[in-house]
């Protein structure tokens, strides 16, 4: 799990002097990162039933039903999460503006307590522990 989010470039990874604990923080884009990436996906699930369209072009409109609902319905989400990310950058650039939400503070670490895992479950081996995030 937590090679696969640094991996993904949504968290990094950070030492505290003296501290034997790993210490990570989510990068103040990694949600953004995150939908951009499935919008990549979501546009190559439109881009590839609009080939297959292209294949069944003399077929019948029965025939092409399906894959032509696949292909609208993708390139709904398309468009939508494009202007999901657009209403977000709008909202936190006022946010930002209206000093309720400071920039810094979207990487920064949480609290060891809110990261610390019920019943010790979060320690790998040693003294070290894992954090949530």
């Amino acid at each position: 799990m937590r090679a696969a989010a640094t991996d993904s470039g949504t968290t990094s990874r950070w030492g505290v002097p003296g501290a034997r604990q790993s210490h990570y923080r989510v990068r103040p884009d990694a949600f953004e990162g995150i939908m951009r990436q499935r919008i990549v996906g979501v546009s190559q699930a439109r881009a590839l039933a609009d080939r297959g369209l292209g294949v069944l072009e003399s077929a019948s409109p029965e025939r092409k039903q399906r894959l032509t609902a696949k292909r609208d319905f993708y390139a709904f989400l398309e468009r939508e999460m494009e202007e999901l990310l657009r209403h977000w950058h709008a909202l936190t650039a006022v946010a930002v503006t209206a000093g309720s939400l400071k920039p810094a503070s979207l990487g920064d670490p949480l609290p060891a307590s809110l990261c610390a895992a019920p019943n010790g479950a979060g320690r790998s081996r040693g003294t070290a522990e894992r954090s949530w995030f």
